[in-house]
């Protein structure tokens, strides 16, 4: 049994100072395996406290494709993990600075693959989302067709019933929303209650729809 994590830390840092006290004391209950975290500031990367904290010593940070006016990303992803990385690798999702990122890890003997990612920003369906997802796929699509893959991430609308036929691959896919009450919650600050899953490698097979 591996847990999974996934939270939309939102990159504004006015009030970090408090947010950051309740985003360790809601994820330390959770006992994560892999937090999965989107809108990590950057340059000053507020994901390697929350790591050292949460004594989470792999950190993958990967930065958005987006600069401010300094020349700096705005935020990127961060997958922080108790286990060490035996394989990790990113993806451009070519539109709005976003990326994809995944790590490979062993857990029990196990390997699996947890994959992160911030998705287009549109308040409702949109074609360049779909692309987005495509290109996902279309990546994930390379690893040994036997991995397990947990995907988690901000999927902005996506809502975790099945996806379109043709984009589905038969691989075995776990995916994870933010897109859920706790997403709203987390952003004003009142609780840092993440979406959480405990995922088996056997018996669930998962898909979003766009």
């Amino acid at each position: 049994m591996v847990k999974v994590v996934t939270i939309n830390i939102l990159f504004e840092m006015a009030k970090w100072a408090q947010r950051r006290e309740l985003l360790v004391e809601g994820l330390a209950a959770q006992q994560a395996d892999l937090i999965g975290l989107q809108e990590v500031k950057l340059p000053e990367d507020n994901s390697a406290w929350l790591a050292q904290q949460l004594n989470m010593p792999y950190v993958q940070l990967v930065p958005s494709k987006g600069l401010d006016d300094k020349g700096f990303p705005y935020y990127g992803g961060a997958i922080l993990s108790r286990h060490p990385f035996t394989q990790q690798d990113t993806l451009d999702l070519q539109t709005q600075g976003r990326v994809a990122q995944y790590v490979q890890v062993e857990v029990d003997g196990q390997l699996l693959v947890f994959c992160n990612g911030h998705y287009y920003s549109y308040p409702g369906p949109h074609p360049e989302r779909v692309k987005q997802v495509q290109l996902l796929l279309d990546w994930l699509g390379k690893l040994p067709p036997d991995m397990p893959i947990v995907a988690v991430g901000d999927c902005e609308v996506l809502r975790l019933t099945s996806l379109k036929p043709e984009l589905q691959r038969g691989k075995p896919l776990f995916p994870v929303s933010c897109n859920s009450p706790f997403q709203k919650v987390s952003r004003e600050c009142v609780s840092p209650s993440p979406l959480s899953v405990p995922c088996s490698t056997a018996g669930l097979t998962l898909h979003p729809e766009v």
